[in-house]
């Protein structure tokens, strides 16, 4: 290793202790500032790769949270084209090969996953060139990309997540587009062996052949920050909660049993209690149902079991507010239970910006873009009319699904028919109440104002010429209250009240 090589990895490794330093200082507070919550909790201060890796693996709730964005924006795959014309060109025929034959978004799927793990993730793309992997790749040379494509072919890719992939050496020279990106990686290859093991091997690898992804980039243009790093201590909470609802049910089903000896049988020797072992254990562990006693009297515990289910969904609520998602969205859908139609709207329009922002960029466009160096894909043909050679396009996501739709349409008739039947128009006229309470655009309300009326439902055909107590909430007359001074008269009575017998 050259004294520059043993220079750069010395800082890396200060660099990084440094960081877990500052990761380490605890959150202080409290009249005196001397109080550590998390400490008292049992949070750790500072949060390692494989803390990471542990949780996501055992995590129930911690793997939704690492992938349910990716899941979300990669529910319907993206086109790419050329032009806007009907024709394809070689360049979308080659993408359009390159996408299903070697299931590219399947793999791009798996490294947005991936990399929210950690820090970040990285593709390594094995090529038909058949040099090492530390030399690179077609079309690349020591100082960048070459000046003519090379030509190469795709033979399959491999996943790598911040545990399995460790930047060995950064780009140093400061005129070099590249400066601060990484030069070379260790990558911990699985290779197989002899029966159903297998064995991991260190490659050291160029950066040409490898795709680098980070999400939640802050600073850095390396090192994102882990999707589960600001809801760690609430995921922990969560595994308390479910550990220890378990454990209470557990011993709760079995409650324990309490045997008080009787002091004028004698004392309760050795023998005696060996006795009473093995009966308690026959009792508890066999079929029997019965323990026979002699001066013992037994009694059972009450057990103390509560309803977790309250702690659980605070918690859950705390990690779908942190992560930006409605409730029911990061649960899951359940019958009966949806989202607002306005949250529903606000998380489908962050994922439609997550698609544009970070997933068109850094992960689909910077692959194509290595594959059209390296010779896999043919160089588009620049139009004139487009800023980019080729456009990625996602399908508009719509507003609301089919089943939401219907809820919206059964609210709002409900509500219409209340305002209608309640005779809240003399109060609100109908544009304004559709404006301000309904959320109607000025075009939507001018619409309906102009629209020509239609013949009254059937039901409110019906419900014509019957009096109140027949036709429910409408009724079609009421009885006329008389006038200061004015005798009622008999004969005209309302029917709902009886008139006094004659004497």
């Amino acid at each position: 290793m050259s004294n520059l090589n043993q220079i750069q990895a010395t800082a890396t490794f200060i660099t990084n202790l440094y960081d877990r330093a500052l990761a380490g200082i605890p959150v202080l507070d409290g009249r005196e500032g001397n109080r550590d919550i998390d400490k008292e909790c049992g949070h750790p201060d500072i949060i390692q790769m494989h803390d990471y890796l542990r949780m996501y693996r055992r995590g129930d709730v911690a793997k939704r949270v690492v992938h349910l964005e990716p899941d979300e924006c990669w529910k319907d795959y993206p086109s790419i084209y050329e032009t806007e014309e009907e024709r394809e060109t070689p360049f979308e025929k080659a993408v359009d090969t390159v996408i299903v034959r070697s299931k590219l978004y399947s793999y791009l799927h798996r490294l947005d996953r991936v990399s929210g793990i950690g820090r970040f993730g990285v593709l390594f793309i094995g090529l038909d060139d058949g040099e090492d992997f530390d030399t690179p790749a077609p079309g690349y040379d020591v100082a960048g990309p070459s000046e003519t494509p090379g030509t190469a072919k795709i033979l399959y890719y491999r996943i790598f997540g911040e545990q399995s992939a460790e930047i060995l050496y950064s780009e140093s020279d400061r005129s070099n587009p590249r400066y601060g990106m990484p030069t070379y990686y260790t990558l911990q290859f699985e290779e197989p062996s002899n029966g159903m093991s297998s064995s991991l091997v260190s490659q050291k690898v160029h950066w040409s052949r490898i795709i680098h992804v980070a999400d939640n980039l802050i600073e850095s243009e390396l090192y994102g920050a882990p999707r589960m790093e600001d809801v760690y201590n609430r995921l922990l909470d969560l595994r308390k909660v479910a550990g220890g609802s378990g454990e209470m049910f557990w011993k709760g089903g079995f409650p324990g049993l309490s045997f008080e000896v009787d002091p004028k049988h004698g004392e309760f020797d050795a023998e005696a209690r060996e006795e009473l072992r093995e009966d308690v254990k026959a009792y508890a562990q066999g079929l029997q149902r019965y323990i026979t006693m002699v001066g013992v009297t037994v009694k059972s515990l009450a057990p103390q079991i509560s309803d977790p289910t309250s702690c659980t969904n605070n918690l859950l609520m705390l990690i779908a507010i942190a992560k930006g998602v409605p409730q029911q969205s990061f649960k899951g859908s359940q019958q009966g239970q949806l989202d607002s139609p306005q949250d529903t709207i606000t998380w489908r329009e962050r994922i439609a910006l997550r698609k544009e922002r970070h997933v068109s960029p850094n992960i689909i466009r910077v692959t194509i873009d290595r594959m059209i160096q390296m010779g896999v894909l043919p160089t588009p043909t620049a139009q004139l009319d487009q800023p980019l050679p080729y456009m990625i396009r996602w399908e508009p996501m719509a507003a609301l699904n089919e089943i939401e739709r219907a809820q919206v349409a059964k609210d709002l008739t409900e509500a219409l028919a209340r305002y209608a039947t309640a005779g809240a128009e003399a109060l609100v006229p109908l544009g304004e109440w559709l404006g301000k309470f309904c959320g109607f655009t000025a075009q939507q309300v001018k619409a309906v104002e102009n629209a020509e009326s239609s013949r009254k439902s059937l039901v409110f055909e019906q419900l014509d010429g019957m009096t109140g107590s027949a036709g429910g909430n409408v009724p079609s007359s009421t009885p006329k209250v008389p006038k200061a001074g004015q005798k009622r008269d008999p004969s005209k009575t309302p029917s709902n009240q009886v008139q006094k017998a004659k004497k």
